[in-house]
C-alpha cells in the first residue's frame, strides 16, 4: 500500500504545469534540468531580467509589470537584440511564484506563435527540477538552433547557481 501511495505521489508531482493544448506551434521543445538550489532562487533566476541576462544573453527590461509588488510578473516585457535575429520581445502572461512562469513572444522576425512554460518542482532543500516547454513556428534550422542554444544555456545557468 505504501508503494502505491508513493507511486501516485510521484506521478502527481511530475504532472506538468503547462497545458499542451495551448502550445500551438509546430516545433515543440521539452527541456528538463535539475538545479542545485531551492525553488525560490531558481524562480528568481528565471524571472528577473538582470539575472536572465547573466545566463541567457543580452536581455533587458522593456516595460515593467503594472503590479508594483511584482515588477517582473504578468505584463512585464523583456527584450533581446541579436545580430541577424533583430529584436525579440517576450511578454510574461502567467507568474505563479515559485512554481510557474509563462511567456509568449510578442515580437520576432524569425518565429511566431511562441509560447513558453517554465515549471519548477522542489526535489529537496537544495534541489529543484525545471521543466521548460516551448512551442513556436519557424523554419527547421532555426528551431534546431534554439533547442541547442537553450540546452547549452541551461548548463550555463546550472554552473552559475553551483558557484
Amino acid at each position: 500500500m505504501k508503494l502505491l501511495i508513493f507511486t501516485l505521489f510521484l506521478s502527481f508531482a511530475a504532472y506538468p504545469c503547462s497545458n499542451l493544448k495551448d502550445h500551438l506551434g509546430e516545433h515543440k521543445l521539452h527541456l528538463s534540468e535539475t538545479f542545485p538550489t531551492n525553488q525560490k532562487t531558481l524562480f528568481e533566476w528565471l524571472s528577473q531580467t538582470p539575472k536572465i541576462a547573466r545566463w541567457l544573453g543580452n536581455f533587458e527590461s522593456h516595460r515593467i509589470s503594472p503590479d508594483p509588488k511584482n515588477p517582473y510578473g504578468v505584463g512585464h516585457i523583456r527584450k533581446v537584440e541579436a545580430p541577424l535575429v533583430g529584436i525579440t520581445e517576450e511578454t510574461i502572461t502567467l507568474s505563479h511564484f515559485p512554481d510557474q512562469i509563462q511567456y509568449k513572444v510578442t515580437k520576432s522576425k524569425l518565429m511566431n506563435t511562441h509560447l513558453g512554460d517554465m515549471c519548477l518542482s522542489s526535489l529537496g532543500p537544495k534541489k529543484t527540477l525545471l521543466t521548460w516547454t516551448i512551442s513556436f513556428n519557424s523554419n527547421y534550422f532555426y528551431a534546431k538552433f534554439v533547442h541547442l542554444y537553450l540546452k547549452l544555456m541551461l548548463k550555463r545557468l546550472k554552473y552559475n547557481l553551483s558557484t
